[in-house]
């Protein structure tokens, strides 16, 4: 216990300092993201406890940018589904995307206290355009949620961008890929939109407790 105690300071003095220059990328920029918001979640600790919305601010602010918002309804859907969708409904089912992801990662953070984020390592593709980066969420008592992010490069934007991330072993874009498997588009897109808006509202009531 007293070993495990030790690393986990070692690992807090790790987060709040600057990013070590052979991180690779991929990872560095989720450090740097990790450690703003940590600092934002310190500083913030009373208004984290009243405010169930505060959480998905943060996530949104800080989290949100790194995130292809752009390319997440095409990795959701088939080819001709997308198709199928006018550019108005496929902003639509970005945003109503968009919005669970970050409840749903935001449900991590409102419950802070003095939580950590541990970033183990990072794996790359054969071609180097795909990465894992691997890390936890580790509570003051040692509780700890694995969060494993998939980030992508490639030739429509800059840098790095997260395309899905895995909280306890769950993906969220395949496991609402597996769902939307099931929805029939001849049956009009507001079915498919109740369907993730449905899905969203049992995100925000488990976050609200209402």
């Amino acid at each position: 216990m007293k070993l495990l105690k030790t690393w986990l300071v070692l690992v807090s003095f790790f987060l709040m300092g600057s990013a070590v220059a052979d991180v690779p990328e991929p990872q560095r920029l989720l450090q740097e993201i990790a450690n703003r918001m940590v600092l934002i979640l310190k500083d913030n600790k009373e208004q984290l406890a009243k405010d169930p919305n505060y959480a998905s601010q943060i996530v949104r602010e800080n989290l949100l940018p790194l995130i292809d918002t752009d390319g997440i309804g095409k990795r959701l859907l088939k080819r001709s589904q997308w198709a199928q969708l006018s550019e108005e409904q496929q902003v639509r089912f970005n945003n109503a995307f968009i919005e669970h992801l970050i409840q749903t990662y935001a449900q991590g953070l409102a419950h802070y206290d003095d939580h950590q984020f541990v970033f183990e390592q990072t794996r790359f593709s054969r071609t180097g355009k795909t990465a894992w980066v691997y890390s936890e969420l580790v509570a003051k008592d040692y509780e700890k949620f694995d969060i494993i992010y998939t980030l992508k490069t490639s030739d429509e934007y800059q840098g790095w961008k997260v395309i899905d991330i895995a909280v306890n072993g769950i993906k969220i874009l395949q496991n609402y890929r597996e769902q939307l498997k099931t929805v029939d588009l001849t049956e009009g897109f507001d079915a498919l939109l109740a369907k993730i808006e449905a899905e969203q509202t049992n995100v925000n009531r488990s976050t609200t407790g209402k």
